[in-house]
């Protein structure tokens, strides 16, 4: 079965909703990943050790990508709303900074349902 992706209208603020796949909205709580990218890896590590600190986010170790870059990865199941995700986004900045990270990316996926 093929996926598909379309943007619907939210009526409360007429701006586009977030993406929906099969008709299903992200609406409701998803795990939300925050990427943020380090030049080292031990910066990645430290600011993994940081945020493990919180406990409303989990992370997974870091990562290394063929770009020279090192990433951590932050998930935190909530509604994926862009005023909250972008509270989130600040907010693990804050805490990579020190650490010379940025801001790398973020996404959801919605778990299909089972019937």
């Amino acid at each position: 079965m093929s996926r598909t992706l379309r943007i619907v209208q939210d009526a409360r603020v007429g701006a586009p909703a977030p993406p929906s796949g099969d008709g299903d909205t992200l609406l409701q709580a998803a795990e939300v990943e925050f990427v943020f990218a380090f030049t080292r890896r031990a910066a990645a590590g430290a600011f993994v050790e940081a945020v493990e600190l919180l406990s409303e986010f989990r992370v997974e170790p870091p990562f290394d990508r063929d770009d020279g870059w090192h990433r951590a990865r932050v998930l935190r199941v909530m509604v994926p709303r862009q005023a909250e995700v972008a509270a989130c986004v600040r907010r693990l900045a804050g805490i990579a900074e020190p650490f010379g990270g940025l801001p790398d990316s973020w996404g959801c996926i919605q778990v299909d349902r089972l019937n």
